[in-house]
């Protein structure tokens, strides 16, 4: 009878032992990148660096689990994160550091084409991203003596950061008058309204024919839970949307496929551009992260003379002139319906406006986004505008001036830079002059490599 006791006694007491193991167990995450799955049984997990999940990779978080970040750590998400709890067991975000919690997760660049990560029945505790709120001072002095990273803008000086800060008062404070809202205030509301039983209710009884959807790939990922959340019915609903193969991320909000399939219509034939520019647009097109995959179009002989041509001149001043005289002698040869623009990357706007002018031409300066009105009655002039201004225009013939540039020394710069002179050129639909000085952008450089582009004289 005594062994039966000790044998059940000691029974007891391996599986307390086991139990208190279990307990105590944790994962200590040094930081880099991560994937896999992260398990109860490892739980909690100790983030001892900031931590990337790469492009091509899954992090999957299991019910139950703690992810405790030790200090001003982020998430950043180049890939997906299945982060799905239950009501009994939810997943918990937190930090060690109460007062300075961790910085959040981060969705800073990550491609559209991947599927969409999934968060539900999680708690994030104590993140204190390095957002800022006016009536907040210590978010205030948190992002002022904050590090910035390569991708931020560089505001390298408190007084930057502090016009910044003003800017965003006045901002909000401009929002509370009007009693308006951001985008981004909108979309979280409305997912918060299209996760109620209510709105699932009527989704199923009165429902909807079709969803229209333009440009999904500029969607962010919570742009995209509410478009899934707005089509999710248990007879499905059919979605029509016009995207671009490289862009299409159409497979990461429909994703019973056993029930249904998309139907492709591909559009093979170039209307917006010349077949050289074209070549040119989509070569820039496919170095943006976001866009792996080359546009597919019919094949065509092509003439050199609809190449864009580019310029390397010795100074800014010489690259002005440049621009100015092709300018005016495309005025001379150009049809009543050609429409010229000078689009400048550099702030040399008003002066190549200015020499235009001494010229007898007619010019329409556009110095920000609402005089882009008067292009409506300026069809006989020539417009000069900041590349920024551009955006949503056509013209026959544009002229760039890529001077007083320097090489970008950042990831933020750089990708600025590639925006500058995709967004520019591709406003030209018959000819493209491209005007550089001592700099040529590297994008235009690995264009004139790649033949794409023809060298001027």
């Amino acid at each position: 009878m005594n062994r039966h006791f000790l044998k059940f006694a000691f029974c007891i007491a391996c599986n307390f032992a086991m139990l208190s193991l279990n307990s105590n167990a944790q994962t200590n995450i040094p930081g880099g990148n991560v994937s896999g799955t992260w398990t109860v049984a490892g739980s909690p997990y100790l983030i001892q660096a900031s931590i990337m999940i790469p492009n091509d990779s899954t992090l999957t978080i299991e019910p139950g689990v703690t992810v405790n970040f030790q200090g001003t750590y982020k998430m950043y998400v180049q890939g997906r994160v299945i982060a799905i709890g239950t009501a009994t067991d939810t997943i918990i975000f937190t930090a060690t550091d109460t007062t300075n919690g961790w910085r959040g997760i981060r969705f800073d660049n990550t491609p559209a084409t991947n599927d969409s990560s999934k968060f539900f029945y999680c708690k994030l505790q104590y993140g204190k991203a390095t957002g800022v709120s006016p009536d907040d001072n210590e978010s205030v002095r948190t992002y002022m003596r904050s590090d910035r990273e390569d991708w931020m803008p560089p505001f390298e000086t408190q007084e930057d950061r502090a016009f910044v800060v003003r800017i965003y008062e006045v901002f909000i404070k401009e929002l509370v008058d009007r009693e308006a809202v951001t985008t981004d205030q909108f979309i979280l509301d409305s997912i918060r309204m299209l996760e109620t039983f209510n709105w699932r209710m009527r989704k199923e009884t009165e429902g909807y024919d079709f969803i229209f959807v333009d440009e999904l790939q500029l969607f962010d990922p919570q742009e995209r839970a509410a478009l899934e959340l707005l089509g999710r019915l248990r007879m499905g609903v059919p979605f029509v949307t016009a995207e671009d193969p490289s862009q299409g991320v159409f497979s990461s909000i429909n994703r019973r496929h056993n029930e249904s399939t998309n139907e492709m219509i591909y559009l093979e034939t170039v209307h917006r551009f010349n077949r050289g520019i074209f070549d040119f647009i989509s070569f820039i097109y496919g170095r943006f992260p976001l866009n792996a995959i080359p546009l597919k179009t019919k094949k065509q002989d092509i003439d050199n003379s609809e190449r864009p041509i580019v310029y390397a001149c010795d100074t800014p001043e010489a690259a002005l002139d440049r621009a100015v005289s092709i300018a005016h002698e495309t005025s001379k040869i150009s049809s009543a319906e050609s429409r010229i623009c000078v689009a400048t990357l550099g702030d040399f706007d008003t002066l190549v406006a200015n020499k235009l002018e001494e010229r007898a031409l007619k010019v329409t300066l556009l110095s920000s986004f609402d005089d882009v009105e008067q292009l409506a009655y300026s069809k006989r002039s020539i417009v000069v505008s900041p590349w920024e201004f551009v955006g949503g225009t056509q013209f026959s013939h544009v002229i760039v001036v890529a001077a007083g540039l320097a090489s970008p020394r950042s990831q933020f710069a750089r990708r600025r830079e590639m925006i500058s002179v995709y967004l520019s050129c591709s406003r030209a639909a018959d000819r493209l002059h491209i005007i550089c000085d001592s700099y040529t952008p590297s994008i235009v450089q690995e264009a004139l490599e790649n033949g794409l582009v023809s060298q001027g004289t």
